[in-house]
Parts: structure tokens; C-alpha cells; sequence
């Protein structure tokens, strides 16, 4: 958790786990399969603690807490608004969540068991809703919830094939197929924790390895498999390139929110005006770079106030547009491809 705090914000997640799951512990003390609740309390307090060793100590909680009560970062952010079930990845989740809920159902009136283990359905409850108020958290809920479901379809198999009746043919040669796989999975994993010895997992490490130092081309292949690029036709590929080699216009640049983080990679002589990284700005320089953006009131005035001297703008942002027809600007396109155009004041680009 030490190491967690000092990378990314994710640690919260850490924190979440071990919370629900001494809860739970708590709750059902004499639940088999369950870790001692004091254990668990005492991991949950010791990583508590842990998360105070970084460079602001106490001062990054109420940093992150401050963080998640601006109210622009949820109306603005797309990672921590709700997410969008028109989209065929969120129809799955959503699937999956109804499909983990009816197999849970059948279980329970089949089995007598009275539901799920209290502890998944802490888990699946709360990973839930909370994917369900940020689409930030939807792959972690795919690595919390996919496995249970996973369990859970696999002692539904099992209750089903041995509560099916053994006269009925299609039954019969269904649990022969389960039978048989079952030995096979078995007996693959008896050789290969028997001979292999670590071996496979070595073997893929240097696979990876290799295929990452021949930039990406597997070993044996010329064509790249891992080929992480920046799409030209979204970031302002050719027209980063273009600025860092005839120079960057003088005075301070305006660019979007998205563009931003592009260009602290790819134009690294430039000091974006606003990226990506939404908690380490201001909540004023947040509202007057929305009010700009939206063409609200007195935006051009904020230009000023900011001393802009030069915008690098998708060429669809109506802010581009506007300022095209303003006679102090004069813009023109930054690339070849349509991507960007670039408005200087006072001067010709």
C-alpha cells in the first residue's frame, strides 16, 4: 500500500477491499472460508497508516477528499461520470450482473442454501454501485465480479449435473463430456506443476521480453503485434511534430484538455495550459478553461487575462471557429490531414 499511494489514486481500491471484506468478517464471525475479522481489521489499519508515507502525509487525503467534492471534475470528467449502457461493453456488464443475480437465485432454490456467501455479495453490491455512479470503476469491477461469476456458473454445472436424472441420454453424454474434461484439466496441471517446475511462466516472460525488444515483432514474425501509437486522426500528431521543428510560437499557448497530456509527451518545450491531470489544477483555472471552451461570457477576456498569445485547437472546436473570424487572430492549419489549426495573435503563423 506504501508503493500503491505513491503510483496511482487507484489505492482507494485497496482500501475498499479490505474494508468490505472485515466488514463481512465482522458480521459473520462463525462463516467458514472467512479470515479472523481482528486480522483483517488489523491489515485494514496497518494499510491505513501505509498510505501517510508519501510526499504530503496526511495532507493527500484531504487533497483526494477536496478532489472528489469539486463539483465541475464530476459534471466535466467523463472517468467519473456515470456510465453509458448504449455502448455494447456496458450492455455486457450490465448482462453479467443480471446473469450473476439469476444464477445466484437458481442456486439458492436448488441448493437450499439460502443465497450466495455473504462476502461476494458484499463485494458484487458495493464494486456495483460504485461502477455504477463512475465508469472509472468498471474494470475494477470486471476483475472483482467476473471471477465470482465464474464460480458461480461452475457450481451450477456441478448442481446441475449431478441432479440431473441418469436415464435421460442427452444428460448421460453431457456428464461423460464433464467427466472427461475435468480428468483432462486434472491431469494438465498434475504434469505441469510436476515437470514444468516454473518453466511456462519463464518461458512467456522471454517471450515478452524479446517481443518487446524487437519493438514489438514477435519473435520469429516481422509484423508488430504491440504497436502503441497515438491516433494521428484524433491527437494533433503531424502538427506536434511540425512545432517542434520550426519552434513554439512565443508567449503562452491554449490547447484542450484532452490535447494537453499529448503534448507534455510529444512537444515537451511547451507548458500545456491544462491537461489531463484534473487534481493538480486550481478550481478556478478549471472554470474559466470550461468557460472558454463553452464560449461563455467573457471569454475573451479570460484569453487576455491569461495572456494567450497562441491556440493549438481541434479543427471541429467551435472555440477554433470563432476565434478564425476574430481579426486580431490569425489561424491557419497546423497539419496536413485536417486535425488541428493553429491561431496566433498579432502576426501571421
Amino acid at each position: 500500500m506504501a508503493l500503491w499511494v505513491n503510483l496511482h489514486g487507484g489505492f482507494i481500491a485497496g482500501l475498499i477491499l479490505l474494508g468490505v471484506t472485515a466488514a463481512v468478517a465482522w458480521l459473520f464471525p462463525t462463516r467458514r472460508g472467512l479470515a479472523d475479522p481482528r486480522a483483517l481489521t488489523l491489515a485494514l489499519a496497518g494499510s491505513l497508516v501505509a498510505t501517510l508515507v508519501n510526499p504530503w502525509g496526511p495532507g493527500f487525503i484531504t487533497h483526494i477528499v477536496s478532489f472528489f467534492q469539486n463539483p465541475l471534475i464530476t459534471r466535466s470528467i467523463q472517468e467519473f461520470q456515470s456510465p453509458d449502457f448504449h455502448s455494447l461493453s456496458m450492455q455486457l456488464c450490465l448482462a453479467m450482473v443480471f446473469g450473476l443475480a439469476g444464477v445466484w437465485i437458481w442456486l439458492s432454490r436448488q441448493s437450499g442454501t439460502g443465497g450466495p456467501e455473504p462476502l461476494a455479495l458484499a463485494h458484487v453490491a458495493v464494486w456495483t454501485a460504485l461502477s455504477l455512479i463512475s465508469v472509472r470503476f468498471v474494470p475494477l469491477w470486471a476483475l472483482v465480479v467476473i471471477p465470482i461469476l465464474g464460480e458461480s456458473l461452475a457450481l451450477c454445472l456441478r448442481h446441475w449435473f449431478s441432479a440431473a436424472p441418469t436415464g435421460q441420454a442427452a444428460h448421460t453424454r453431457l456428464r461423460g463430456i464433464n467427466a472427461a474434461a475435468a480428468a483432462r484439466f486434472r491431469n494438465v496441471e498434475a504434469t505441469d506443476r510436476q515437470a514444468s517446475r516454473g518453466i511456462w511462466s519463464a518461458l512467456a516472460l522471454l517471450w515478452i521480453f524479446a517481443t518487446v525488444a524487437r519493438g514489438g515483432a514477435m519473435p520469429g514474425m516481422t509484423a508488430r503485434a504491440l504497436d502503441a501509437r497515438f491516433d494521428p486522426t484524433v491527437f494533433p500528431v503531424e502538427a506536434a511534430q511540425r512545432l517542434h521543428e520550426v519552434g513554439v510560437p512565443p508567449g503562452r499557448g491554449f490547447t484542450t484538455f484532452s490535447w494537453g497530456g499529448y503534448l507534455d509527451y510529444a512537444l515537451p518545450e511547451y507548458h500545456a495550459f491544462i491537461d489531463s491531470r484534473s487534481d493538480v489544477y486550481s478550481r478556478q483555472l478549471s472554470q474559466d478553461y470550461a468557460a472558454i471552451t463553452a464560449l461563455a461570457p467573457g471569454w475573451q477576456r479570460l484569453l487576455d487575462r491569461y495572456a494567450v498569445r497562441w491556440v493549438l485547437l481541434p479543427v471541429s472546436e467551435p472555440l477554433a471557429q470563432l476565434l478564425a473570424l476574430s481579426p486580431e487572430r490569425h489561424c491557419a492549419a497546423a497539419d496536413t490531414s485536417a486535425v488541428a489549426v493553429l491561431c496566433l495573435r498579432g502576426g501571421a503563423p
